[in-house]
């Protein structure tokens, strides 16, 4: 009895190592693919946009990564502990149903934050970045779903579904930057508005194929709002900091021309690719 037992758990564990093992290799063989990507997605923005309007798309995306960062409030970090602990399907598809309906709650208090502290940025900045966050508010504040996708590929360990996201997402941007060469529409805030588009659709599709149930909403809702209390907060103002602290240089940047952001960030992805060789 206690012989079978072991070989049953012995099993499992080589599973779990094989299963651990092809994540990794399908995990790097995308880095190796969508690193050379992003390079050229990278040269092909600065050359037909310039290093201005480069700059001004670099610090959109950080203006909407902190605020979506803001408005977490802990709840992100409390859902994946949650998710993480729970081993029944049913409930994962029901905290899977819940983490749409928290993140869109989340995604309609960023679209507020936007609206009120928008026009807070014309003191630092052109008057064309607040135009363009209020104009894109909408598709901006859904970027609260990335952390989503993110917090909930992890804890549930659909890492091949991650790793699909982080494939197609760079390919259908590309091909919308080629679409919109072609149309002679290719400007930093149309840029902003596919980028977004290409991070939502493999978002899209797998909700859809996961199937989230909306069953027992009260009853998880208690359960991470427990979790949020405990830890969530404390994990929340740290990674609020270390995000702030992380994207400071393009704030600080962005004060004195939108040009210094753009040549600063292609530096930066310039030598990401060496990365690969550490």
């Amino acid at each position: 009895m206690l012989l079978s037992i072991f070989n049953k758990i012995k099993k499992m564990r080589t599973i779990s190592q094989k299963k651990v093992v092809k994540q990794t290799i399908v995990h790097f063989l995308v880095y190796l693919i969508t690193v050379p990507i992003g390079l050229y997605i990278s040269i092909l923005l600065v050359r037909n946009l310039g290093a201005e309007d480069y700059g001004k798309l670099s610090l959109l995306i950080t203006i909407i990564t902190i605020a979506c960062s803001v408005v977490s409030w802990g709840f992100t970090m409390a859902y994946s502990r949650i998710v993480l602990t729970t081993h029944k399907e049913q409930k994962k598809r029901e905290l899977l149903g819940l983490g749409i309906l928290l993140f869109l709650a989340q995604a309609v208090i960023t679209f507020i934050v936007l609206q009120i502290f928008s026009p807070l940025v014309t003191l630092f900045y052109d008057p064309t970045i607040t135009e363009t966050i209020l104009s894109l508010s909408i598709p901006a504040a859904l970027y609260v779903f990335m952390n989503f996708f993110t917090h909930t590929t992890r804890s549930l360990n659909h890492m091949y579904w991650a790793a699909t996201h982080k494939a197609l997402q760079p390919i259908l941007y590309i091909l919308s930057i080629f679409f919109m060469l072609y149309f002679s529409r290719l400007t930093y805030s149309y840029t902003f508005l596919f980028l977004l588009l290409s991070t939502y659709i493999p978002i899209i599709i797998y909700c859809i194929v996961k199937k989230p149930s909306f069953a027992n909403i009260r009853q998880h809702w208690k359960e991470i709002r427990t979790e949020q209390k405990r830890f969530g907060i404390h994990i929340f103002i740290t990674q609020l900091l270390q995000k702030t602290s992380y994207r400071l240089d393009n704030l600080m940047l962005g004060t004195l021309s939108f040009s210094s952001v753009g040549q600063y960030n292609i530096a930066i992805k310039l030598t990401h690719p060496l990365e690969i060789l550490s």
